[in-house]
């Protein structure tokens, strides 16, 4: 039991050791979450995020470089290294955390994630990039993969147990752990299985591994079971290849799925058969990796063909440049592994980060890209129906889209709505009031004003202990909870009419935001609202946001609805 304890305790402290700089932002990301959960509205958004994300990380990228500098002789430059990368990374989450929120702000989003991608996989590459094979790489990949899958696992099944404990002590002595859920699962997820894996990364000769480990169950299941699979995706592909070309017809744009799907099982087959390269016994290995390239490449074209006529079809978006992107990367991968005959895959791994982080971030990202394009058809609808106007507002929106037929309303609209949705309100002013609602419908409501600037936020909370008698002549009440977003009917800034579905039965109501106000300023005055069809609402309560998720006005009201 002392030994026991002591190779725990020792193997902890050789981690933090190791990885001191990792252990310590773990530690600061941990508190902040715990912070955050418990006291939401202590600091800003921007501060939370940055105090979480920026930690946890820096954590990561701190390992990635000391697995660098662990391979590096030459100490000072891996110092100065190390430090321009973090100093470049802190710049670049002190960035992200001032876009906060990020739910109309894709290319930040996406910019994000491509970096956090790079990081990851930074771990894996980074040190073995001056070696002439890739057997170490492999050797460590298999090992750390492993090792993270059961440490995981292990935080997993801590935070389960400790569960359960919480819930015994609530049942037995009436103690109230539910707020203490969440604590132990950022402990044991982002501690705990951190730690772990940090212990269990090789170091020494087992960092530098050369031999072949791989298994007879890995080796099993790749042949009874990735190998069927790529055969299959390949036998759909070629026969849909074969019936599109009989019928003489462009092929579905959901074809790159499935190429994307054998694309993924040829450079996972790529990296299990790598050991086995050298085995006489695995002829048919061999063979499958030196020929499914070529045999994917007829695929490729086919994923291109598809591509080219959703972008045709339906015209031009981030996701789609991105799946260009990858398409091209597809052609790069399977060209390069016959002509080196699959001697080497770190290169994929280096190719494929690199690609999406220098596409995702700077003036050429396809976001960027791709708010230019369709910015620019933009301008050219407007020359060519002679508008001068701009920005127009809701007034003159709605008079310019009566006068286009309605393929050409749908594309204006969808265009305008793309830009607001994927980029921020600013993306379409330009063109027109970032408060005109924007309606992607043949049919548009010219009842429908733009919200002015001058109106603010209305939430107003009515008591709900207080008992409401049953007006006289009606006969049933129904609870209300409806949240309706872009339907809200706002006339000169002050009457909002907004109708309530009731079983298929449109109930319209108008209430003005003046007498919301007066409410709100005496809450213990309850209103009450008539339909024009004869019903009576008393509201629990309101909420008024003009500008909403994504500029639409946002309407909610709760409360008691009495019918005759």
């Amino acid at each position: 039991m002392k030994t026991a304890f002591q190779n725990v305790s020792r193997n902890f402290a050789g981690a933090c050791r190791r990885f001191p700089i990792s252990v310590a932002l773990l530690a600061i990301a941990v508190f902040f979450a715990i912070i955050c959960f418990h006291a939401p509205k202590l600091y800003s958004a921007n501060f939370y995020f940055f105090a979480i994300y920026y930690p946890a990380s820096a954590a990561v990228l701190a390992l990635s470089l000391r697995l660098w500098s662990e391979e590096v002789s030459n100490r000072r430059l891996s110092l100065i290294v190390q430090g321009v990368v973090h100093a470049v990374w802190l710049g670049a989450a002190l960035y992200f955390a001032s876009q906060v929120p990020f739910y109309d702000n894709k290319p930040t989003t996406i910019a994000l994630v491509a970096c956090c991608v790079a990081i990851l996989l930074s771990c894996w590459v980074l040190s073995y990039v001056r070696c002439s094979t890739d057997d170490q790489l492999w050797n460590f990949m298999w090992r750390t993969t492993i090792s993270a899958v059961i440490s995981w696992g292990v935080g997993l099944a801590l935070y389960l147990a400790l569960s359960i404990l919480l819930g015994a002590l609530k049942l037995l002595f009436g103690l109230d752990t539910s707020i203490a859920i969440f604590d132990v699962l950022v402990a044991c997820e982002g501690l705990v299985a951190p730690f772990l894996l940090m212990q269990l990364i090789p170091a020494g000769s087992k960092k530098h591994d050369s031999g072949n480990h791989l298994s007879r169950f890995v080796m099993g299941v790749t042949k009874y079971m990735l190998i069927p699979v790529a055969a299959l995706y390949l036998l759909t592909l070629y026969v849909y290849t074969l019936k599109i070309i009989i019928e003489w017809r462009l092929p579905d744009g959901g074809v790159s799925y499935l190429v994307t799907a054998l694309m993924a099982v040829m450079l996972l087959l790529t990296f299990v058969l790598y050991p086995s390269r050298n085995d006489a016994g695995m002829k048919l290995g061999h063979w499958i990796v030196r020929w499914l390239p070529v045999m994917v490449l007829p695929m490729l074209v086919l994923m291109s063909i598809g591509i080219a006529r959703r972008v045709i079809d339906y015209g031009i978006t981030i996701s789609r440049l991105y799946l260009v992107l990858f398409n091209v990367w597809c052609y790069v991968v399977c060209v390069v592994l016959f002509v080196i005959r699959s001697k080497r895959f770190g290169w994929i791994i280096s190719s494929f980060a690199l690609v999406f982080l220098i596409s995702s971030i700077g003036p050429w990202s396809m976001s960027n890209i791709t708010r230019h394009v369709i910015s620019h058809q933009i301008d050219s609808t407007l020359a060519v129906h002679g508008v001068k106007k701009t920005p127009m507002d809701a007034a003159g929106f709605s008079k310019f889209i009566n006068k286009l037929d309605s393929a050409q309303a749908e594309n204006l609209c969808s265009q305008l709505d793309y830009l607001r949705l994927n980029y921020d309100s600013t993306a379409i002013a330009p063109y027109v009031d970032p408060r005109v609602q924007i309606y992607e419908s043949d049919t548009w409501d010219t009842d429908t004003v733009a919200v002015p600037a001058s109106t603010q936020d209305i939430d107003v909370s009515f008591p709900t202990y207080e008992p409401i008698a049953v007006p006289a002549g009606y006969r049933r009440v129904t609870y209300v909870d409806a949240d309706v977003n872009a339907d809200v009917v706002v006339k000169n800034g002050d009457i909002l009419n907004f109708a309530i579905d009731n079983g298929g039965k449109m109930l319209h109501f108008t209430v003005s935001t003046g007498r919301l106000r007066q409410a709100k300023a005496n809450k213990s005055q309850r209103i009450e609202l008539k339909s024009s069809e004869g019903a009576m609402l008393y509201p629990y309560q309101f909420y008024f946001d003009p500008q909403g998720y994504n500029g639409s006005a946002r309407f909610m009201v709760k409360g008691l609805l009495f019918l005759k």
